[in-house]
């Protein structure tokens, strides 16, 4: 009887508190996973040797459950560290103290996090953390919960009015012990809770809309913040150098699925070569996994234009000879002559204030804004109609040409348009992306 907490009730049945057995081994017996092996994780606390070590295991598995996580986040930029964050320091504590407060948190933020697990889908948010890493941490909490209650209220044998505990002469976590760690378990615990309550707020500030749970702790990935790599475009024997405007980045190698529908966004005959978004977007769509883009920047050039080259003369007599015209008849024929694009250019390269059609919306056009020996721009504001997923609006979409190691690459440049500074804003975003394409290419 030596060291026995207690005994199973005679009837059989269970009582996580009352020393007839507990309330998990009960629970994990019942759905046909008892071991009734000392080594298993689900074997039943009858003893102060099983309560320390069902609190050792269970510790263990949070420490290093936690220590990958945060490697994975850190070092990999894979998940989220905010929850380790909190769960470790509960389970140093729960480990080193046998601390109930601290096990009691650590449940509590267990079931938060399944709670958040269930509501994700619901709520169309972002799960904070792997589903595998909720149900360990679920199970070990209640572990932990159930091991330092056990510890901290041994129950003598029937018919013996001294516990076997104290005839042993072995101290566990009671009175003495929890005046000693009680000050550094609630500056813990009370850390822990913090770190709950501040994330989200911190989260929201950082442009999460509240929708997200956790803060991001990890370091960003590479598509996180406007990067300063180019895109290098091959473009049948040469190799282009497209690099994004201030404030954008190209998105496709950290997020294919982005990939894959802005290919939607380009005509048959046209081959995407680079597709620049606003920081803000991309962190809508990780957050809603749904892409509605604001302001972006798209890079096309022909198939079929893979192996010709145009000279900086040829250019230059196209663009004079559709200044004459008021088109961009030649400019498309130098292109490649595809009806699409020829269709689109003698749309959007009008006389300022002309009406026209833009793929069946309506539009007029602001003439020609830019213009270089190596490039020329036309802007149009479109109207869109209504349907049913948004309200009618307007857009400004700027049409660039330009030329860059012989081959004719087609900028298009889209942003809101509610005021009348929101064309000079979308002017300023195609003239640089040119810019850039005209710096880091020779004609």
């Amino acid at each position: 009887m030596n060291g026995t907490i207690a005994a199973p009730g005679s009837h059989g049945r269970a009582s996580a508190w009352r020393g007839n057995g507990d309330f998990w081994s009960d629970a994990a017996r019942a759905l046909g996973i008892r071991d009734p092996s000392n080594h298993s994780p689900f074997r039943a606390i009858h003893t102060l040797e099983h309560a320390r070590v069902a609190l050792r295991d269970a510790t263990f598995l949070l420490l290093l459950v936690g220590s990958i996580e945060l490697s994975l986040s850190w070092f990999a930029g894979v998940g989220r560290g905010v929850d380790a964050m909190i769960y470790l320091p509960l389970a140093l504590l729960v480990n080193r103290f046998a601390s109930r407060i601290a096990a009691v948190a650590l449940m509590s933020f267990a079931f938060f996090a399944v709670l958040l697990a269930i509501a994700a889908p619901l709520w169309d948010i972002e799960p904070r953390m792997n589903l595998l890493f909720v149900g360990i941490l679920l199970w070990s909490s209640l572990r932990c919960v159930e091991s330092t209650f056990k510890l901290g209220h041994p129950a003598p044998p029937p018919g013996d009015s001294q516990s076997s505990v104290d005839r042993r002469g072995d101290r566990v976590p009671g009175e003495a012990r929890s005046e000693r760690i009680a000050a550094g378990s609630f500056v813990v615990v009370a850390i822990a809770l913090g770190a709950m309550v501040i994330a989200p707020i911190l989260n929201r500030r950082e442009g999460d809309g509240g929708q997200s749970a956790a803060l991001r702790l990890q370091k960003p990935r590479a598509a996180s913040t406007p990067s300063a790599e180019p895109v290098i475009a091959e473009i049948g024997d040469q190799h282009v150098v497209l690099r994004a405007p201030e404030g954008f980045l190209e998105p496709r190698r950290d997020e294919p699925e982005i990939g894959g529908i802005a290919e939607t966004f380009v005509p048959p005959a046209m081959e995407l070569q680079a597709l620049f978004v606003t920081g803000e977007d991309l962190e809508a769509f990780r957050r809603e996994h749904r892409l509605s883009l604001g302001r972006y920047v798209i890079v096309q050039t022909l198939r079929s234009q893979k192996g010709a080259r145009v000279s900086r003369e040829q250019f230059a007599t196209a663009k004079a000879a559709d200044a004459e015209a008021s088109g961009a008849h030649s400019l498309a024929a130098l292109s490649g002559a595809d009806p699409a694009l020829m269709q689109w250019l003698d749309a959007t390269f009008r006389k300022a204030g002309e009406r026209s059609e833009i793929q069946g919306m309506p539009a007029h056009a602001e003439g020609i804004i830019d213009e270089t020996d190596r490039s020329i721009s036309a802007g149009s504001i479109v109207e869109v109609p209504a349907s049913a997923e948004r309200a009618a609006s307007s857009r400004v979409v700027v049409t660039s040409l330009v030329l860059a190691r012989g081959k004719v690459l087609v900028v298009y440049t889209y942003s809101p348009y509610e005021r009348s500074d929101d064309a000079a804003r979308a002017h300023a975003i195609s003239r640089e992306a040119v810019s850039r394409l005209l710096d880091e290419n020779p004609a």
